[in-house]
C-alpha cells in the first residue's frame, strides 16, 4: 500500500507587540524587559521567565518567518506558517516600514557593501538599533535591485512585486528614484530638509520629468525634456527676453494683487538676478554632474537669496504662478509652440512649491 505523510500545523501565534521589538534590533533580554515594563507584565500570572520563554520562541519564529517576508510574493504560497491572508499583508507592511532619520542619511547613496559596514554612524545619529538600521537597509536595497530597470511606474511596481500599500511604495519610489538619479542630499545647507521633503518633490520629478517612451526604465529621466529645458538658458537669457519677462510678470502680479506693492518692487528689482539662477540650474540638468546637485544649487541660489529678500512663501508662489503663466506671451517661445509645449506647460517652468517650518521655504523644485 502507498504511504500517505500528512503534517497539520495550528495558525502560528505571533505577538505584533514581540514582531515589532524583534524588528527594532532588541536582544531577547532587552525585548523582555520592554514587555515587563509594558501590559504583558501586569497580566495574572506572567513571570519573567514565562516572559523569556515565550520571547524565545517568537523571535526563533521571526527568522524562520524572515525568509518569506524578503520575497513577499512567496508567503502566501508557503504552508509551514499558517496565516490569514490580512495577517500576512499587515506583517510585510510591518516589515518594510522603516525609520525616516535612517533612510535620510542613505538617500541618493549607493547601496553597497561599504556602505553597510558604515551604518555604525547612522545608529549613532538616528539612536536606532544596528540591527535595526541594516534591516532597513537591505530592503531598501532589495527593491531597489528588483525595480532599477523595470519599465513604468516605479509605485505600481512596488507594489505588485512586494505587496506593499500604495502609500509605503510612494516611498520607497522616492528612495529608489533619487539612488539612481545619485543626487546630494547630505550637504550642510540641506540639512533642514526631511526626507517627506525629497519624497515630495521627486514624486514631481518622476510624474512630470521621466521618460515615457517603450523601453525606458521608470528611473530614466527624459532626456529630450531635458535638453529643451537647457535651451530656455539661451532662448531667454539675454538681456531684452528678461526684460520683457519681468515686465510682464509684473503686470500679471500688480493685476492680480497677491503680494503687496514692498514685495513686487523687491521682486522687480532682483528679477533677472532670481530667474538668471533658474536657467542656469535647469541649463546643467543635462548633465549628470550638475543633476546630482540639483537641490543643493536650487537651495543655494534660489531659495536663500529669496530668504535674503524677505520674500515669503505666498510671494514666491505668486511670483512663480505668475511666470508660469506669461511665458506663452514672450516673444522668443511663440515661434516655439510645438517643440517647446510642454515647458511652457507644468513640466517645466512650473516650480513645485511646499510649506513648512511657519513658511520657510523648505522645498522648491
Amino acid at each position: 500500500m502507498p504511504e500517505l505523510s500528512v503534517f497539520v500545523s495550528d495558525p502560528a501565534l505571533i505577538d505584533k507587540q514581540v514582531f515589532h521589538l524583534w524588528l527594532c534590533g532588541l536582544t531577547v533580554e532587552k525585548a523582555v524587559s520592554a514587555r515587563l515594563s509594558g501590559a504583558d507584565g501586569r497580566q495574572p500570572g506572567v513571570t519573567e521567565n514565562l516572559l523569556r520563554l515565550d520571547t524565545k520562541d517568537q523571535f526563533a519564529t521571526f527568522v524562520m518567518l524572515e525568509h518569506y517576508l524578503q520575497q513577499p510574493l512567496r508567503l502566501d504560497g508557503q504552508r509551514i506558517f499558517q496565516l490569514p491572508p490580512n495577517f500576512q499583508q499587515e506583517l510585510i507592511q510591518i516589515y518594510y516600514s522603516f525609520d525616516e532619520a535612517v533612510v535620510r542619511e542613505l538617500l541618493g547613496k549607493k547601496f553597497s557593501s561599504r556602505q553597510r559596514k558604515d551604518l555604525d554612524d547612522i545608529e549613532e545619529k538616528s539612536g536606532v538599533p544596528l540591527r535595526s538600521c541594516r534591516r532597513q537597509f537591505d530592503n531598501m536595497k532589495r527593491i531597489y535591485k528588483a525595480v532599477e530597470d523595470v519599465e513604468g511606474s516605479l509605485v505600481e511596481s512596488i507594489c505588485r512585486l512586494f505587496l506593499l500599500p500604495e502609500v509605503l511604495a510612494r516611498k520607497y519610489a522616492c528612495i529608489v528614484f533619487m539612488t539612481s538619479c545619485r543626487f546630494e542630499v547630505g550637504k550642510k545647507r540641506l540639512a533642514y530638509l526631511s526626507f517627506d521633503d525629497f519624497a515630495f518633490c521627486t514624486h514631481q520629478m518622476m510624474e512630470h520629468w521621466t521618460s515615457r517612451s517603450k523601453g525606458d526604465a521608470a528611473v530614466d529621466l527624459d532626456r529630450t525634456f531635458l535638453r529643451q529645458i537647457a535651451d530656455l538658458k539661451g532662448l531667454m537669457g539675454d538681456k531684452e527676453s528678461l526684460e520683457q519677462y519681468r515686465v510682464l510678470v509684473a503686470s500679471k502680479l500688480a493685476v492680480q494683487e497677491q503680494m503687496s506693492k514692498e514685495a513686487q518692487s523687491v521682486i522687480g528689482g532682483n528679477f533677472r538676478t532670481l530667474f538668471k539662477a533658474l536657467l542656469k540650474i535647469g541649463e546643467g540638468l543635462i548633465h549628470s554632474k550638475e543633476l546630482k546637485d540639483f537641490f543643493s544649487d536650487l537651495v543655494e541660489k534660489f531659495i536663500e537669496p529669496c530668504r535674503s529678500l524677505d520674500l515669503g512663501l505666498n510671494d514666491v508662489d505668486a511670483l512663480l504662478m505668475c511666470a508660469i503663466e506669461v511665458n506663452p506671451q514672450l516673444d522668443v517661445m511663440s515661434p516655439r509652440v510645438n517643440c517647446y509645449g510642454r515647458v511652457r506647460g507644468v513640466r517645466g517652468m512650473s516650480i513645485i512649491r511646499r510649506e513648512k517650518n511657519g513658511g520657510n521655504f523648505s522645498c522648491l523644485v
